[in-house]
C-alpha cells in the first residue's frame, strides 16, 4: 500500500510535466508541418503568378511585333521573369524538375513565336495551369481546396 501511494506521488508530479512535454512536441510539429505546407502554397501562388503575368505580356505583344525593340524587350524580360521563378522554387523545385515543367513553359514560349496562334497558346497555358494547380492541391493533399479526408465505412 506504501509502495502503491508512493507511485501515485510520484506520478502526481511527474505525470503533468510529461504531458506538458508531450503537448509541446506535438503542438511544434504540427506549426512545423503546418509552416511547410503554407511556404509550398506560397511558392505554387508566386508560380502562377508570375507564369499568368508573363502569359499576359505575351498575348498583348505577340510574338510577330518584336521588330519593336521595346516590345522585344518586354518579350524577353517577362519570358526571364517566369523562368527565374520556375529556377527560385525551394518547396516545390523537386516537383517542377520531375514534372519537366520548365521545358514545357519554354516550349510553349517558342511554339508560340513560331505559329504566332493565340489560341494555342492560350489552350496549351490553361492545361499548363491545371497541370500546376493540380499538382498544388496533390502536395498540399487538397481537393479542389477541401481537406481531402479519408473514406471511412458506415455500417447501417
Amino acid at each position: 500500500m506504501q509502495k502503491l501511494t508512493i507511485a501515485l506521488g510520484i506520478w502526481a508530479a511527474i505525470g503533468p510535466l510529461l504531458g506538458i512535454f508531450v503537448g509541446h512536441f506535438l503542438t511544434r510539429s504540427w506549426q512545423r508541418e503546418q509552416a511547410r505546407l503554407d511556404n509550398i502554397k506560397a511558392e505554387y501562388r508566386e508560380l502562377l503568378t508570375a507564369l499568368a503575368d508573363a502569359y499576359t505580356i505575351f498575348i498583348r505583344l505577340g510574338p510577330r511585333d518584336e521588330e519593336v525593340a521595346q516590345q522585344c524587350n518586354a518579350f524577353d524580360e517577362a519570358r526571364a521573369a517566369s523562368l527565374r521563378v520556375m529556377h527560385d522554387r525551394i518547396y516545390i523545385a523537386e516537383r517542377v524538375e520531375r514534372e519537366k515543367w520548365l521545358f514545357y513553359w519554354t516550349g510553349m514560349i517558342a511554339n508560340y513565336r513560331t505559329d504566332n496562334d493565340r489560341l494555342t497558346l492560350t489552350n496549351a497555358f490553361t492545361d499548363f495551369q491545371e497541370k500546376i494547380r493540380t499538382a498544388a492541391f496533390d502536395d498540399l493533399n487538397m481537393v479542389k481546396g477541401l481537406t481531402k479526408r479519408k473514406k471511412v465505412k458506415h455500417d447501417r
